[in-house]
């Protein structure tokens, strides 16, 4: 027993020291995502938003970074009102966005909104914690390095493609059509950059919720005629190191087009047809009948369990590889050219000036990996995926209903 209040305070003192907040609990030690926190902010004051928002990365007495920060929360009040709101979403939640926050002129308000669980103040509470889930995904987004070379990766990767691809009249060819090893393909597509709008829906459903996870930013699609095909298509790629089995990331692989046991099953099969001299289109028909019912055998889709919004009608292989791009900077060359210019002035201020240059500290070629989707249909499941229950359309609105009950959160839930 305690036989003094100085003792007595100096122990509850010592178990407050202990204690960890349920957001600490929650996103430290469970893996939780800061989109799904329901606890809002330990923000009181105008002071304590601005340690915050200097341990974030930003300063508010910066005029360049405070208009940066106002610019996302304005971004982030109209992401909000056409995704998630009516009228402008017919689906959305039938909410309107509080007069206060359209007026607001200091974003710093927002973070100390966002902390008081007063009951007067609670709704208020509620939608700056939504809009500020939207601001952090949106600031992530844009502080992706890579995002400048995009046009530059892009050509890397589609080129990797491009250089193996090979046209008669009509008809496009994975390989010289003249070679046994070349696939006859219905169609080969790039996927263009994905729009603002769609990449900031994508992470504020996805549980890491940073830039660099989105990884299908870069893209092709083989849409051949038959299944047995897209294993054709699979073997042209590792034979040529069109794909470096290698940089595949595993936990992005989804296949639920072709039974790779089932397959290796029949290969031998056609093996043994082969050597007793059986005709090769008998060896392709067999391929393909077995695929198909191995197909039919299994009508769940495994993606599904890897991606809520994926339609089961939805069947593919795809796979997410990695390329290592050299971005060249044309900077370094130019400070080259100009140095060597200014050499020859007889200003000995400039010359000072000119040797102190140190073009080490800018990077001649920047050199890093990058993600690409490859994607690989036959053309049943193509069209299935482009007409039918796996229309993109469909698969977009339910990310965007996902989306928004995260965002809004207690706000659709009263």
């Amino acid at each position: 027993m305690l036989d003094s209040l100085p003792e007595l305070d100096a122990l509850k003192a010592h178990v407050e020291s202990l204690h960890l907040s349920k957001d600490v609990m929650e996103l430290m030690l469970r893996g939780k995502s800061a989109i799904d926190s329901r606890q809002g902010l330990p923000i009181r004051s105008i002071d304590e938003a601005d340690r915050f928002l200097i341990s974030y990365g930003y300063r508010s007495d910066d005029m360049v970074e405070r208009s940066e920060l106002h610019g996302n929360y304005q971004e982030a009040l109209r992401f909000i009102k056409k995704y998630f709101l009516r009228p402008e979403n017919p689906d959305g939640a039938n909410l309107e966005i509080p007069k206060a926050f359209l007026e607001m002129t200091d974003v710093r308000e927002l973070f100390v909104w966002a902390s008081d669980r007063t009951h007067a103040d609670i709704k208020r509470m509620r939608w700056a914690c939504s809009i500020l889930r939207v601001m952090h995904t949106i600031s992530h987004l844009d502080k992706d390095l890579r995002h400048e070379y995009f046009p530059t990766i892009q050509q890397q990767v589609f080129d990797r493609f491009y250089k193996e691809l090979h046209h008669e009249g009509a008809k496009v060819f994975l390989g010289d059509p003249k070679k046994l090893s070349s696939v006859e393909l219905v169609k080969f597509q790039t996927k263009p950059r994905k729009a603002r709008d769609s990449v900031i829906l994508k992470l504020l459903h996805k549980p890491e919720n940073v830039a660099e996870e989105v990884f299908d930013q870069v893209g092709v699609r083989f849409v051949t005629t038959k299944m047995v095909d897209a294993v054709k298509v699979l073997k042209y790629l590792q034979d040529r190191y069109i794909v470096m089995p290698m940089n595949i990331r595993p936990s992005r692989s989804r296949n639920n087009l072709i039974d790779p046991l089932l397959y290796r099953r029949i290969w031998r099969e056609a093996r043994a047809i082969a050597r007793s001299g059986g005709a090769k289109s008998m060896i392709d028909t067999m391929l393909e009948e077995v695929l198909q019912k191995g197909y039919e055998a299994e009508p769940g889709s495994k993606a599904a369990a890897n991606n809520p919004f994926t339609s089961s009608s939805y069947r593919s292989i795809q796979f997410t590889c990695r390329q290592l791009i050299k971005y060249h900077n044309p900077v370094h060359e130019s400070i080259k050219q100009l140095r060597a210019a200014l050499k020859k002035t007889e200003d000995q201020e400039i010359k000072k000036i000119v040797e102190g240059i140190d073009l080490s500290h800018v990077t001649r070629e920047q050199r890093f990996f990058y993600p690409f989707e490859v994607q690989i249909f036959d053309q049943r499941n193509h069209e299935e995926a482009e007409n039918g229950r796996a229309s993109h359309s469909a698969y977009k609105k339910s990310q965007g209903q996902a989306a928004m009950r995260r965002v809004l959160g207690s706000l659709i839930e009263d």
